[in-house]
């Protein structure tokens, strides 16, 4: 009982915090702290059921400095949400948003034949009897740094259309998910177009939009749905038992799908999902008892995407390193390399960089999460950001970049891949195909048009 001590407190203080939010959000799960420490919650309850398999005992250390990071989150958020006086105006009526089948099965096509180059490519490159074979090497060279990307021999041509393929299922989405709830119908061409989006990005041996784009679905869902004022609190409650529904399927794909992109793991369903969820405060743990030197670099760790940015345009050779942190191995049981948040907050900036940096992180989704819900109008210098459109793109966005807070139990991605040139090039994209596909739309012009007279 001495042993886990810690772990014990650890958990009823994010208890107490979940709850907390909860109450003060009128139970709006949805909110950015709720999040927080509900997956925070999952996290530590996922260590917790491992211990007979780990056999670790959490410091004081840790359930100290993820603790503050998760308290400074949660100040950092109330207190900007406080300064948002304005109140809630978000309800009106969903526009329905046209967009042709000859421009979906354009996308669908140009996809394939781009996945079917990608893939000739990578097979020619990597080698490999079986599909597994050569998504292990692939995953291999671009995961972990022993041959960066650019030097793979796959046209640039190739690589820039996948990705904008796997950034055009968002807006994909968001229109699928608005007509639904116009028509209560789903259009089975857009679902079609976003599986083959959701495949280009797998095929890159990740998994993360496999996690990222139901929590961008949820999200849109939510603020669509919220826009109509018809999300009473015992909708809200139904609706997130549909949300509980899809987070199972999400986690049988993920493991289902761990041989595809490269996983060579045989560990079975719960000790492998409990693996994810857990071990970042253990690696943390870890960390904490046995840190590795400090980069004289400043902000090496949290500020890998604005480095690797900066290494392009200067091509300054100590701006072009390899992300991939350490991997530990705890009482012979291979650990992987993930640490919370906090540990590139601490590793780079000590205490105060864990609860400086989570303030301000907490502080930016209290804007964007308010801003949106009470339909505030984003403008600078007296000019609205985004011009009238049926398509909210701040809403995209915000859908999007979510998934930093819900994974801080996980890893950084706000500091070290929302603020990357990968992420605004995404936006860039999104952005130009959505006045490309959208806004040029005779049907949706007219429908602006309606709506202003």
């Amino acid at each position: 009982m001495v042993k886990m001590l810690m772990i014990y407190i650890l958990i009823m203080v994010i208890l107490i915090f979940l709850l907390s939010t909860y109450y003060l959000y009128n139970g709006d799960y949805m909110a950015p702290p709720f999040l927080l420490c509900a997956f925070f919650t999952l996290s530590v309850f996922s260590t917790l059921m491992m211990r007979g398999v780990w056999d670790i005992t959490i410091t004081k250390n840790t359930t100290f400095y993820i603790l503050l990071g998760i308290f400074s989150f949660l100040v950092g958020y109330f207190i900007l949400e406080a300064t948002i006086h304005t109140k809630i105006n978000a309800y009106e009526k969903l526009k329905y948003i046209n967009i042709s089948n000859k421009k979906i099965i354009m996308f669908d096509v140009v996809s394939i034949i781009v996945l079917a180059l990608f893939a000739y490519y990578m097979q020619n490159l990597m080698g490999g009897s079986t599909w597994v074979n050569t998504m292990a090497k692939y995953r291999y060279i671009v995961a972990y740094g022993n041959l960066i990307e650019e030097n793979i021999n796959i046209p640039q041509i190739i690589i820039d259309l996948k990705f904008i393929i796997n950034s055009l299922i968002y807006l994909f989405v968001y229109i699928l998910i608005n007509n639904f709830l116009i028509t209560k119908k789903w259009n089975i061409n857009l679902i079609i177009a976003i599986s083959i989006g959701l495949l280009s990005t797998l095929m890159g041996a990740s998994r993360l939009d496999l996690i990222r784009l139901p929590f961008a679905a949820v999200t849109i869902y939510y603020f669509l749905k919220f826009r109509t004022g018809t999300l009473s609190h015992k909708r809200r409650l139904r609706m997130l038992s549909r949300y509980l529904g899809i987070a199972i399927i999400v986690v049988l794909l993920f493991s289902f799908l761990r041989s595809f992109v490269g996983r060579q793991n045989e560990a079975g369903l719960i000790e492998y999902i409990s693996h994810y969820l857990g071990t970042g405060t253990l690696n943390f743990n870890d960390y904490l008892r046995n840190p590795v030197d400090k980069s004289p670099l400043f902000g090496k760790e949290t500020f890998w995407g604005i480095y690797n940015f900066l290494g392009k345009l200067t091509h300054i050779p100590e701006y072009n390193y390899d992300y991939t942190l350490e991997f530990r191995s705890i009482a012979g049981y291979g650990m992987g390399n993930v640490y919370t948040a906090f540990r590139m907050f601490y590793a780079d900036f000590g205490g105060i960089g864990v609860s400086l940096l989570s303030i301000i992180q907490g502080g930016v989704f209290a804007v964007f999460y308010r801003s949106i819900k009470c339909n505030k109008k984003v403008r600078f210098f007296k000019t609205h950001v985004f011009k009238p459109s049926l398509v909210e793109f701040r809403i995209i966005i915000y859908a999007m970049i979510v998934h930093s807070v819900a994974l801080m139990f996980y890893a950084d991605w706000f500091y070290s891949q929302v603020l990357s040139w990968t992420q605004i090039k995404a936006f860039i994209y999104l952005y130009i195909f959505k006045i490309l596909l959208i806004d040029t739309d005779k049907l949706n012009k007219q429908t602006l048009r309606n709506e202003v007279c």
